[in-house]
């Protein structure tokens, strides 16, 4: 009998625990189209999602234009960065939400700069060979 008693507070004891434990939490997916100047951003984009400046994740784009992030154990709400250039776009975390989230950034290259930088120096050379060759005659 008393092993009964024993046995029946142990299968207590032990469905107490089982019971007390909580159900993980289901992820959120954050997905969709990644735009960089109105193109498909190019394989080896990278893709962050961001809480207070933090990087919670990150995903680097192994096809063109599109991304997929998967979050698990964050709650609020997050911003997505593409190569480090911000969005606007912010996103509500709901535990096995699947959310469709385009994404278009602008960003200009380094030849958009380079050619600010070239262009005025060029003239600027240009116009030093015509004064120098009008002082020669």
């Amino acid at each position: 009998m008393k092993q009964i008693i024993v046995l029946f507070f142990l299968v207590l004891f032990v469905s107490s625990f089982v019971m007390a434990q909580e159900t993980p939490s289901l992820p959120t997916i954050i997905q969709g189209e990644v735009m960089i100047n109105n193109k498909p951003a190019p394989a080896g984009t990278l893709v962050s999602a961001k809480i207070n400046n933090e990087i919670i994740k990150e995903y680097t784009l192994t096809e063109p234009g599109n991304y997929a992030l998967t979050i698990s154990n964050e709650e609020g709400s997050i911003n997505i960065y593409v190569n480090d250039v911000a969005t606007n776009q912010t996103v509500n975390l709901e535990s096995g939400k699947i959310i469709d989230a385009d994404l278009n950034v602008k960003i200009k290259t380094g030849i958009s700069k380079l050619f600010f930088i070239i262009t005025p120096l060029l003239i600027l050379l240009i116009v030093l060979i015509i004064v120098v060759k009008r002082k020669k005659h």
